[in-house]
């Protein structure tokens, strides 16, 4: 074997094992995964998640309640 094929073969292996270890970083199995209308914000802070889901749960109060309030303008009463 000539020593460009060693080095070469040694160079891909090693970006196979960089390739590897970035992956098992990346599926840390205690880390549950948290999603938002679809969006997976899991990478974020504790707290930013918190603040995230916060937020979303009041404005979906907003939205509803709009619609509760519209609703009785168009059919008042029923």
């Amino acid at each position: 074997m000539s020593d460009t094929l060693r080095q070469k073969n040694a160079v891909d292996s090693a970006c196979a094992v960089s390739m590897d270890e970035k992956v098992a970083k990346k599926k840390d199995p205690e880390k549950p995964s948290v999603k938002l209308w679809f969006l997976d914000i899991s990478d974020f802070g504790r707290t930013s998640q918190f603040l995230l889901l916060s937020t979303a749960i009041f404005v979906a109060y907003l939205i509803y309640g709009y619609l509760q309030v519209v609703r009785q303008i168009v059919v008042p009463f029923t």
